[in-house]
């Protein structure tokens, strides 16, 4: 049996936003929220909500005027899909018991904790190395 865990909507648009804001390095061409919001189909409100932590991060700068708009301000190729999580203070989390021993009364002799460790281990190495510049490769 295969047990999965669905990716939140939040982290799901998020990614979804910066397929968009990564092309902006590239071109320095700033993307308005509007627009954005119109091609993946995401409220103006929520894409704001999103863009916040990664201005609050110094990932994202915005350009006033008609043509604004928002640009990625960090090379993608030195974001990590890690780096997004903890920016949006996100951690994955399989079970309880690999983040809080007292969470469940196997914690000391569970016989299926290391698989679920290594799971984990393999996840977050996975965001480690994935960087931003491949969503749009």
């Amino acid at each position: 049996m295969l047990f999965w865990q669905k990716i939140p909507a939040r982290e799901h648009y998020l990614l979804r936003l910066l397929t968009h804001l990564v092309k902006t390095y590239q071109t320095q061409v700033p993307v308005s929220i509007a627009d954005i919001s119109a091609q993946e189909k995401i409220s103006v409100k929520y894409l704001e909500k999103l863009v916040a932590p990664l201005k609050k991060a110094g990932w994202v700068k915005s350009v006033r005027g008609r043509d604004g708009g928002y640009l990625l301000a960090v090379n993608p190729n030195k974001l990590s899909l890690q780096d997004v999580a903890l920016a949006i203070n996100r951690r994955p989390k399989l079970l309880v018991c690999l983040h809080n021993q007292s969470g469940c009364i196997l914690a000391s002799h569970c016989p299926s904790k290391g698989a679920w460790e290594q799971l984990l281990n393999s996840w977050n190495k996975t965001l480690s190395t994935y960087k931003l510049s491949k969503l749009i490769k």
